[in-house]
């Protein structure tokens, strides 16, 4: 059997619809991490080693290549893998939705910092919203 990855290649956790998600998947869905060890001999050929060195074992429709686009148009719009990557496939709006636009938004670009574009804008952005909320409660009072 010819395997799409080979190891130390990039990929990216993409959970293939119309399928259960396991733990793993909800946990790492959007993440990227490199191919450690590849075994075709198992259902779950890859081995995967994330950034904080945690290893998991998928299956090849469960990876992409780190580079590519997500693979539909809906995955995209619907459910980045910039704001679904924590435990349990909780999405970053389901937590900012609670809070007013600009804490929620400065929520966002905490919690995204480092997933999508650059990390250092993200936390500027951030700032900027908490920085608007910060001059508001003073105008308030």
């Amino acid at each position: 059997m010819k395997l799409k990855f080979g190891l130390d290649d990039e990929v990216t956790i993409c959970p293939p619809k119309g399928r259960e998600y396991s733990f793993v998947l909800r946990e790492r869905k959007g993440q990227t991490g490199t191919v450690a060890d590849i075994d075709s001999r198992y259902f779950l050929p890859y081995e995967v080693m994330f950034p904080d060195g945690r290893r998991y074992m998928f299956a090849e429709d469960e990876l992409m290549p780190a580079s590519t686009e997500p693979s539909t148009e809906e995955e995209g719009i619907d459910h980045p893998g910039h704001y679904t990557w924590m435990p349990g496939g909780m999405e970053v709006i389901e937590i900012t939705r609670h809070f007013s636009f600009v804490r929620g938004n400065a929520l966002k670009y905490l919690m995204r910092a480092g997933r999508k574009g650059d990390e250092l804008e993200d936390l500027k952005k951030a700032r900027w919203y908490l920085d608007y909320e910060i001059e508001s409660l003073k105008v308030a009072d």
